[in-house]
């Protein structure tokens, strides 16, 4: 139009990008209002069928506490008919009920919740008698002190027929509450027995393993299956060491290994008792780390230890997850027979992987005198010695000296060397041909790190003859009660006897 002024708006959008825009907005906040709105129908749903579900819930509340007052008073009536004998007219029967029904109310036995529940004495327990460590006597003894069995075996058939034609109602009440405490009580002692059987089956089972890791196996299957868990843990005790390690956790297929001061499982072995934990989250003993390790979320965990014929704690086991509400005092008496059971294979077990080792060892020695016989290097003799050392010790550092015409030869950190006397603790030894075993090598008056190896651990050092020792680390000689009351280190028997055969082919060879 000619008389009219066009107006520009000033954009760095091209017109039509703009419009695209603006119609783009628009949808999605049609969009958005639709689904609010769907939102809030579906609230308004869900709020009607939640009023609904109450209200349904409160009708048959008051429809089952009317069941069974019905029930309770048609049962006392059909009772009370049975006591009265025929002579009597209706009109007593009916006074009679209604004397009851008026002092019913003031009976100290009815509660709220049961109208047959009877408030008394502390009753017997299942776990008492599961104890592991109780005697048959104190069995005995909680049996025969029950409330329920004693108040029992008191009711003769005379006292009961005495106080069903007085129509002792409360007395009744009473002998009827009794009858269904045994009852429950016959009830946990079935399942009991049901239990032990799997238990003495799994037992067999376990006893079939002579391989230690077979033996694991076995032990965490039956043990998951028997505690109903999610998951369940055979730990091993490893002293030497310090740590407790596991090849086998249901779920999973790495090797488990920490500190024997750290976890549930650790304090388990290290205090020697069992412990019961509804809420792993909510104990500090729990570590967390390993949930995330594993991709797992523990919540409940039970676990006992596995004690040997000297009480030496061999290993623990460790259940996670009920898998129906947490563990209880039956489980935990339970868990203590498989301990109990696993003890004699994880004996057998480990007493066959100390077989297996010792014969390992003795073959190392056998080939190591078929090498050494034909070699006349010195740096030869040195490098395959201190690998048969190691390996026989089941360490990572050990050093052999020879002393070659005037000069001392051996080998550190990979690097061969020479001297021309010897130092530190190689010197006592050589000199008075006397084996040493520190618990510290580094704490010794006489170490030297020129020569000695240089290490806070427990080493024992064995002269060959006047021109020839070797040191090697003793693992064994940590955590030991005989190395804690003197400054000399514990040395096993089995290791003792390899080093004296390794010493004495030294001896024939170099002499």
């Amino acid at each position: 139009m000619s008389g009219q002024k066009e107006y520009s708006v000033p954009s760095r959008f091209p017109s039509s990008n703009r419009k695209f825009k603006l119609k783009t907005l628009s949808q999605f906040e049609e969009s958005q209002i639709n689904r609010n709105q769907e939102l809030e129908h579906q609230l308004k749903m869900v709020s009607k069928q939640n009023e609904k579900l109450n209200s349904l819930n409160q009708y048959l509340q008051t429809t089952l506490n009317k069941r069974n007052e019905v029930i309770f008073e048609e049962r006392q009536l059909y009772k009370t008919k049975q006591i009265v004998s025929p002579q009597k007219s209706n009109s007593t029967s009916k006074r009679q009920s209604q004397q009851f029904h008026s002092r019913k109310n003031s009976m100290p036995y009815f509660t709220q919740t049961s109208r047959l529940q009877y408030v008394g004495e502390e009753y017997f327990r299942l776990n008492q008698v599961l104890e592991i460590n109780i005697s048959d006597e104190e069995a005995i003894s909680y049996f025969e002190n029950d409330p329920n069995i004693k108040f029992v075996r008191q009711l003769d058939e005379d006292t009961f027929v005495q106080i069903a034609e007085e129509q002792n109602i409360k007395k009744l009440l009473q002998i009827h509450d009794h009858i269904l405490k045994l009852q429950n009580f016959l009830k946990e002692m079935f399942e009991a027995i049901l239990k032990f059987k799997k238990i003495i089956k799994a037992s067999y089972q376990m006893n079939q393993q002579a391989q230690l890791n077979d033996a694991i196996n076995c032990i965490v299957d039956q043990t998951q299956q028997l505690m109903n868990c999610e998951r369940a843990t055979c730990y091993i005790v490893d002293e030497t060491k310090g740590e407790i390690w596991s090849r086998v956790a249901q779920g999973l297929n790495s090797i488990i290994r920490m500190p024997i001061d750290k976890g549930v499982a650790g304090f388990v072995a290290f205090r020697k008792e069992s412990v019961n934990i509804p809420n792993a989250y909510a104990d500090d003993r729990f570590n967390r780390e390993s949930d995330l390790i594993n991709h797992f979320k523990t919540q409940s965990i039970l676990a006992a230890p596995i004690i040997g014929d000297n009480n030496q704690c061999l290993g623990v086991l460790q259940c996670l997850n009920k898998n129906q509400g947490v563990f209880t005092n039956e489980d935990s008496a339970y868990l203590k027979y498989i301990c109990n059971f696993s003890k004699t294979v994880l004996n057998h077990s480990l007493n066959q992987n100390q077989v297996e080792s010792t014969q390992n060892k003795l073959r190392h020695v056998i080939k190591y005198f078929l090498d050494i016989v034909q070699i006349e290097d010195p740096w030869k003799i040195i490098s395959i010695t201190e690998r048969v050392l190691k390996k026989i010790m089941n360490c990572e550092e050990a050093r052999l000296v020879l002393k070659i015409n005037g000069s001392v030869y051996y080998i550190k950190h990979g690097i061969q060397s020479e001297i021309s006397e010897f130092l530190g603790i190689f010197k006592k030894v050589i000199d008075t041909q006397c084996n040493e075993s520190t618990l510290n090598n580094n704490s010794n008056p006489f170490f030297d790190p020129t020569l000695d190896i240089d290490t806070q651990m427990p080493v024992i050092t064995m002269s060959i003859n006047k021109n020839s020792a070797f040191q090697v680390l003793n693992l064994k000689g940590v955590n030991k009660k005989q190395s804690q009351q003197s400054h000399s280190a514990f040395v096993s028997g089995l290791e003792l006897e390899m080093l004296e055969y390794i010493r004495s082919i030294l001896l024939i060879k170099l002499k």
